[in-house]
């Protein structure tokens, strides 16, 4: 990275002895630029309502994270955005297996039929992949969380909450940057951004990034570091404005990761069975290690483009049209089997996906007793996925045991595809009103109405290698290639789906009390689409009858009432800023995993199925706060947070822990039992300060986030109860102005006291695992601006 260093500084100072002689007297008789030093809180734009407003002019909860906060304090990835937001938990393996979770609702298993809880926008276009946000944040404006049932705006509906990501639109004057990052393990970051106007009425943006980390992770079998990051992208932008009343945005973009992320550490042995079990290395709570005889390793390339129109008609109405196409494909390689020996070579899912979406919308003039929002949004979806399960020479002894007094070759060197593909196709009509009733008071109503269909199909392979019994008997030969076709045998479900029409609703009423003050109050209800289990069917499904199996794969729509009460204050003379907001939220047929009885009519047997499916009951509620002060001038402080109780409200037929037995029905209720996942206690603080000294602009900062602990998987075992932590991120440097130029210095610490901690937890072969978050890392920044 010295060299690296070397080379991003000479291009930013040839950058800058290029443009010096056209810059020279414009710069000589610029005055030195004012001091940055905070005098009073910005008064922050959303477009949470699908038009540019103040936040605290809004009666919703919602909380803003600025982009420039975002690069001072080293945030690039969505997995560490839950240290600046309130009531957020993301959790994170890898690309596919990762979910957003606002108030304890979204920790959902990966599946590639299955939304998140929490909505996904990105420039205004509807992400419908957890994965597609897995990328470096790049060039940000400023990142939204609406907390709550959504849809009566945005193009998709949700139950929990929206994340928001704007990026950076072209400038029509000079605003260029380049950076470059070097720290601990190996990690390095380069990024740049050039953007200009290209005529009189056209402006572009292009932005590029590069990231590397050696990983944290260590693999004692080999010595190899894993959870290492690679990846690059970059994005460009045209911004065309032909006349005063239209504006047009076009957008593509390319992302590109190859690294070993998704190392997953055995936690406890949990249910192993006793064959497995000796296989097993001894698990390490905290220790970042793995014990693997397999490779670890990805790819994903993501991408696409939009088109955003705005054109205001006569009478003040704004016309607004977003097309958009989006891809993302993943493909993984992975020992599962979480140790030494060739047991599972690789399991894992390759996932093609396409979306192509068109939402059309018109919006009031503002400034009338009534203003609304109403519009139309088409999406179609294509996901495709093949996963593909190898077995090693050990998997006969590890996962199958002695048939008939010896190992047979059940498992053994056997390989199995299985392909699945789901195609989506939603229609929404949407819209939302805002009637003041007087000076002070207000009320808000909206609705949307859904309708989508969708249709899979899920077929797996005959089963490839492994022995073919020759020379047994018939009926021992039968019998092994039943436990074979039990595991991987060949499977159609034929095509199947199911349609369905809901709608969700907003109402609320806001009262401005006094300068600055707005409190609120609103009764939403939310529904997340319906799915279908996408993931290859396991040998409980293929044992019912098709019609059944069929059934047994589709999952209801989740649907969420909530009632929420706020407070807005801005006091101080906009130097303190005071949100709070208690909240109710109630979910019927929340998506998870769960255990179904199954009793054969012919044979009277009772089985059970681990399956996607619906919960009866969830509620969550609590109280969550946001505050922002600039107590003395340049230094500005905010402390923001939430309480959540998320519980499941009804769970029969639950999985069960290791250390609890299961009722008659095979399952356990794990009614009154808190959401797995799902943190009682979400902390963030941080600071900034800086002043003014002989033409330089020193600066400190600091993030610093706590979190309760959580039970990492379904059945609420105490043997993966994570426990809480806390995390402290630490900044400081120089700014220095000279001219048209900006030099930006920084030393950093993420992770200072380099604390253990865990992003998430789960399940795998009976035995409890881990995600493991990064370890302290130190480094130093670079940055040079210029116009």
């Amino acid at each position: 990275m010295p060299r690296a260093f070397v080379l991003a500084l000479g291009g930013c100072l040839a950058l800058q002895e290029t443009a010096a002689a056209r810059d020279a007297q414009a710069a000589a008789a610029e005055p030195e630029r004012a001091p940055v030093a905070a005098t009073e809180l910005d008064a922050v734009q959303v477009t949470a309502r699908r038009r540019t407003e103040p936040v605290q002019d809004v009666p919703a909860a919602i909380t803003v994270v600025a982009g420039s906060d975002m690069e001072r304090n080293g945030i690039y990835q969505v997995q560490d955005l839950q240290r600046l937001l309130p009531g957020t938990s993301v959790a994170f393996w890898n690309p596919r297996q990762s979910s957003v979770a606002v108030r304890g609702i979204g920790n959902n298993p990966a599946n590639d039929g299955l939304e998140g809880s929490v909505g996904l926008v990105l420039d205004n276009v509807y992400l419908g992949r957890p994965g597609m946000v897995v990328f470096d944040l790049l060039d940000i404006e400023q990142v939204e969380l609406l907390r709550g049932p959504q849809g009566t705006l945005f193009g998709k509906n949700a139950t929990a909450g929206v994340l928001n990501i704007g990026s950076r639109q072209p400038a029509f004057a000079p605003e260029h940057g380049v950076s470059l990052s070097a720290g601990t393990r190996g990690y390095g970051q380069v990024r740049a951004t050039v953007s200009d106007r290209l005529g009189e009425t056209v402006a572009g943006r292009l932005s590029a990034y590069a990231t590397r980390d050696d990983g944290w992770i260590r693999n004692l079998h080999d010595g190899a570091d894993l959870n290492g990051i690679g990846r690059h992208g970059v994005r460009g932008q045209l911004l065309f404005r032909p006349r005063e009343a239209l504006e047009v945005r076009v957008i593509a973009d390319y992302n590109r990761q190859d690294d070993t992320q998704g190392a997953t550490l055995l936690y406890d042995i949990g249910a192993a069975s006793p064959l497995y079990r000796p296989f097993l290395p001894a698990p390490g709570a905290g220790d970042y290690s793995v014990d693997i005889d397999g490779r670890l390793a990805m790819r994903v390339e993501q991408g696409g483009a939009s088109a955003e129109a705005n054109y205001d008609l006569d009478g003040g109405h704004r016309l607004t049209s977003v097309s958009a196409w989006r891809f993302w494909d993943y493909a993984p390689r992975n020992d599962v089997d979480l140790s030494p020996y060739p047991i599972v070579d690789h399991a894992g899912y390759d996932v093609d996906y396409r979306q192509a979406s068109q939402e059309l919308r018109v919006a009031s003039p503002t400034g009338r007793r009534l203003d609304y929002v109403a519009g139309v949004f088409l999406l179609d979806q294509d996901t495709r996925n093949t996963y593909v399960s190898a077995f090693g020479p050990y998997a006969d002894a590890a996962l199958v045991g002695p048939v008939a007094g010896s190992l047979r070759g059940v498992l053994d060197d056997v390989h199995s595809t299985t392909h699945g593909r789901l195609r989506t196709r939603s229609a929404a009509l949407f819209g939302q009103g805002n009637w003041r009733l007087g000076e002070r008071l207000g009320v808000t109503a909206g609705l949307r109405i859904t309708h989508e269909d969708k249709q899979a199909r899920i077929v797996r392979q005959p089963p490839q290698g492994g022995s073919d019994f020759a020379g047994l008997p018939p009926a021992l030969a039968a019998a092994l290639r039943a436990v074979r076709d039990s595991q991987v045998g060949a499977w159609d479900s034929g095509g199947f789906g199911f349609a369905d029409t809901s709608p969700s609703a907003l109402l609320g009423i806001d009262y401005r009390f006094g300068d600055g003050i707005l409190g609120y109050a609103s009764l939403a209800h939310g529904e997340k689409s319906g799915a279908i289990n996408l993931n290859a069917p396991t040998a409980q499904t293929i044992a019912l009858p098709l019609a059944q199996a069929r059934q047994s794969l589709l999952v209801a729509p989740e649907t969420a009432d909530t009632l929420e009460i706020g407070l807005k204050n801005t006091l101080w003379d906009r130097r303190l800023q005071l949100d709070l907001n208690l909240f109710l939220t109630r979910l019927q047929d929340y998506q998870a995993n769960a255990i179904v009885p199954y009793t054969n009519p012919a044979t009277g047997v009772t089985t059970v199925a681990f399956l996607l499916t619906n919960v009866a009951g969830v509620e969550s509620r609590g109280i969550e706060w946001d505050l922002r002060a600039v107590p003395a001038d340049g230094l500005t402080v905010a402390f923001n947070g939430a309480y959540t109780d998320a519980r499941y409200r009804s769970f029969a037929n639950a999985p069960c822990a290791v250390e609890t037995p299961p009722g008659p029905s095979g399952g356990c209720d794990l009614g009154g039992r808190p959401l797995n996942g799902a943190p009682r206690w979400t902390l963030n603080a941080s600071g900034d300060y800086r002043w003014r000294r002989d033409g330089v602009e020193p600066y400190v900062s600091a993030v610093a986030s706590w979190r309760s602990e959580v039970y990492g998987s379904l059945d609420n075992s105490r043997h993966n109860l994570l426990p809480a932590y806390g995390l402290l991120d630490l900044v400081a440097g120089w700014r220095v102005d000279r001219g048209a130029y900006q030099w930006d210095v920084s030393l950093w610490a993420r992770n200072a006291l380099d604390r253990r901690h865990y992003l998430s937890g789960g399940q795998l072969l009976g035995t409890y695992t881990a995600a493991a978050g990064a370890p302290r890392t130190l480094g130093l920044t670079l940055r040079c601006d210029f116009r």
